[in-house]
């Protein structure tokens, strides 16, 4: 690996760190939203492509709906805490842009569970 790719490495590194780090605060904030049923981290998505240069908050919802169809107090922000959020509808990502954790928050809706990932291997937590 050049210095350089090693140094945009790093560069990625903190910027999922900074994620994980506010994270819980995140949670907090954006579970407010009506819909919200989890939030993780992860790459942005456009389309059906995952972008790993771009670590975000990934803010779970049953069903994603257009702007036009929300009052503006509805409506997940762009960027939280300086991060970036990726609206998410479970199970939508699978396949090409497939993530881990979706699989995991559409089995947890299913059972009737609320989860978010905390990062320190502390696993994953349900309230249901």
């Amino acid at each position: 690996m050049t210095s350089e790719s090693s140094s945009s490495f790093d560069a990625l590194c903190e910027r999922y760190e900074e994620c994980y780090q506010y994270l819980h605060d995140a949670r907090r904030l954006l579970q407010r939203f009506e819909g919200v049923i989890g939030i993780g981290i992860g790459p942005k998505s456009t389309g059906d492509r995952l972008l790993p240069e771009h670590p975000c908050f990934l803010v779970y919802v049953q069903e994603k709906k257009p702007h036009t169809e929300l009052d503006a107090k509805e409506l997940i922000p762009k960027e939280v805490l300086g991060i970036r959020t990726d609206v998410v509808a479970i199970g939508s990502r699978a396949g090409a842009a497939h993530n881990e954790f979706d699989a995991r928050w559409l089995e947890w809706y299913r059972e009737g569970f609320v989860a978010i990932c905390i990062p320190g291997g502390e696993g994953y937590h349900h309230a249901s």
